[in-house]
């Protein structure tokens, strides 16, 4: 019917106990061209050998600091090696795509579009630096506490890297670029000032066995039923 392109995400999908079979299942599904798996990396190197071997072609790593007490304030528990071991564990085994999800919230992680970007000067992932888009009842959004836009952190890393250069990517990264040298690309996601819904082409599978067609829709379709 059409999907070309199965990732499972959540949540943490590595809490599931037949992730595995699962992958496999979706790898091996007629028309399916490549499986993804979004992480916090915690538990990565616990399954990823099997992963690669069950067919996984990509894995998203969010992270969205380097720094140990910021870590432990915005996820509420140590861990920060583990998740750089499962980056570095990752392109080790050769997963075909590797990807480190940032999201970017002024005040407190913005300082370190640097620090991210140098990343790339040796590993050969793409950084991926995503505007804050909270789905909370409050709205905070509105405030603009902690949005920064796409559009800044484009002007900043051109300031920073001057020679700067355009690169290919998926349509989901708007603004995709390579330092010269540099092993590895930086993206910018505009998830908020932008419009998503006309190029949209994705729909989600709950966990629990509904279809919605849109992250922001409260309605689904139970698939249990049928």
């Amino acid at each position: 019917m059409g999907v070309k392109k199965v990732r499972f995400t959540g949540g943490e999908p590595l809490v599931r106990k037949d992730i595995v079979k699962m992958v496999e299942g979706a790898a091996n599904t007629p028309g399916i061209r490549s499986t993804h798996l979004t992480t916090n990396g915690i538990i990565f190197p616990k399954y990823a050998k099997d992963l690669r071997n069950a067919g996984l072609t990509g894995v998203n790593i969010s992270l969205d600091t380097m720094d140990p007490d910021r870590f432990l304030k915005i996820t509420r528990r140590t861990g920060i090696d583990k998740v750089r071991k499962s980056i570095d564990l990752a392109l080790d085994l050769g997963f075909p795509r590797v990807k480190i999800n940032v999201v970017v919230m002024k005040g407190f992680n913005d300082d370190e579009l640097d620090v991210f970007t140098e990343l790339t000067k040796d590993l050969a992932v793409t950084v991926r630096f995503i505007e804050f888009m909270p789905f909370d009842a409050h709205q905070i959004w509105d405030t603009g506490e902690y949005f920064l836009s796409a559009e800044s952190m484009v002007k900043h890393l051109q300031q920073k890297y001057p020679d700067i250069q355009p690169a290919s990517g998926t349509r989901t990264e708007h603004h995709i670029f390579q330092v010269p040298s540099y092993a590895g690309k930086i993206a910018i996601i505009p998830a908020f000032t932008r419009s998503l819904c006309g190029n949209c082409s994705r729909i989600r599978l709950t966990a629990d066995g509904g279809i919605r067609n849109c992250l922001y829709s409260d309605q689904e379709y139970s698939l249990r039923e049928p």
